[in-house]
């Protein structure tokens, strides 16, 4: 399994980047063996559409679930037609502690943003 996290930075204990479209970093994590890894965000600077270009990003890493605290209608349709589960971060934290929570069902699925 590997997940994906919008992030602040390259380090495990940045925080997650409230923007998945625009973050500025995508980091990712093979949760059993606790692997980290990071890019940088290449749809940050999109004109329009950087939440479907970072779905189709995340879906390229082959992530199988994404962990966000937030998620606009396009982006979360897109990564659903992809197959790509959400979990919502109830509020900001470091990618490291969203990782556990998600490794400890703490976290829910993402629920259809309102458009």
């Amino acid at each position: 399994m590997k997940i994906c996290i919008p992030a602040t930075s390259a380090d495990p204990e940045s925080a997650i980047d409230p923007r998945f479209g625009r973050c500025s970093y995508i980091f990712t994590v093979e949760p059993d063996a606790m692997e980290f890894g990071s890019m940088p965000n290449p749809n940050i600077a999109a004109r329009g559409g950087a939440g479907i270009e970072t779905a189709r990003t995340v879906a390229k890493i082959g992530a199988d679930v994404v962990i966000t605290c937030e998620l606009g209608p396009n982006a979360y349709e897109a990564l659903k037609a992809i197959g790509i589960r959400t979990y919502m971060a109830p509020d900001v934290m470091s990618c490291r502690k969203a990782v556990e929570k998600f490794k400890t069902e703490e976290l829910d699925e993402f629920i259809v943003p309102l458009r």
